[in-house]
């Protein structure tokens, strides 16, 4: 009998969305499975054949001056002997903070997890919607365009105030002026290119509102035959939320992914985050996934 790859017995990616045929999708998710190994920095084995993973983390380390590192992959059944291996490794890399993401269904991987010292630091639910037509953007009376070189500096202020409750902020061994710094430098790399590929803004006459962030995922092309649109960053100003501004900026990031070519489109948010939940309902999106962010920290 073959074994079961470390991946296999996880959700098949975007199945949620009943949109694309499951034999794409499983072909999708091995493709990703199989870069994200030969990624990683360090792979090790167990006793009964199965594999983890790490990196290190050298922009995470730069702005939050910590060793950090993340758990690549992980099987989530008899996870128990690769999880202290996995430290190990970490202690020889010198990584001190050692982070990983889990879908909320595994159980049995969180608990694992938390027997070795890992803790919580957030929980996340992922929206998504078909990108496949046109939306018809409200009315409002402040401008709504896409960011250029000049908004840079402006746009990576506000997103340096605008995110309190994330797996950077709940973290007690992270500073929040450190974990400020992530979403401010984040922001200002979306504008510049480098982790957007667009940003939709609001604005009126005297000041910045809000931004949204737009990636597309194209590693979904050949399997898919279309990208998929992401939204990694929402952020309105305090001053200005539940005025429509977040909604109007996520219709248009809609209308962009489909002018794109994509056919779906996702957006994620903290579970406890319900206004945000509200919206992305309101502006046709459902959820799709949820996920659980852990962290282990050696002093």
């Amino acid at each position: 009998m073959s074994q079961t790859l470390w991946y296999e017995r996880g959700p098949l990616p975007y199945c949620a969305h009943r949109h694309f045929p499951e034999t794409k999708l499983a072909d999708l998710r091995r493709q990703r499975a199989e870069s994200i190994e030969k990624s990683s920095q360090v792979v090790i084995q167990d006793r009964q054949g199965n594999k983890g993973g790490l990196s290190h983390l050298p922009w995470d380390s730069r702005l939050l001056q910590i060793s950090a590192g993340r758990i690549d992959f992980l099987p989530d059944q008899d996870p128990a002997e690769l999880i202290p291996q996995l430290l190990k490794e970490a202690e020889k890399e010198g990584i001190n903070h050692l982070s990983i993401r889990a879908e909320a269904s595994q159980i049995s991987l969180i608990q694992a997890l938390e027997k070795q010292g890992f803790i919580v630091v957030d929980a996340l639910v992922t929206f998504g919607r078909t990108t496949s037509h046109h939306v018809t953007e409200s009315a409002h009376s402040f401008t709504i365009r896409f960011a250029e070189p000049r908004d840079k500096e402006v746009i990576s202020e506000l997103g340096g105030r605008a995110f309190r409750v994330d797996r950077f902020h709940n973290d007690p061994e992270i500073a929040p002026s450190k974990a400020d710094e992530i979403y401010r430098e984040w922001s200002r790399n979306s504008v510049e290119g480098r982790a957007a590929d667009a940003v939709v803004i609001a604005e009126d006459s005297r000041r910045l509102l809000g931004f949204v962030t737009c990636r597309l995922i194209t590693d979904t092309l050949e399997p898919l035959g279309s990208p998929v649109g992401v939204i990694p960053l929402v952020a309105t100003d305090e001053q200005h939320r539940r005025a429509g501004v977040a909604r109007a900026m996520t219709l248009r990031a809609i209308n962009w992914f489909h002018e794109q070519g994509a056919e779906i489109c996702e957006v994620g948010t903290q579970l406890a985050n319900i206004p945000a939940c509200r919206l992305y309902e309101s502006c046709g999106f459902r959820i799709v996934s949820s996920n659980v962010s852990l962290r282990h920290f050696r002093q």
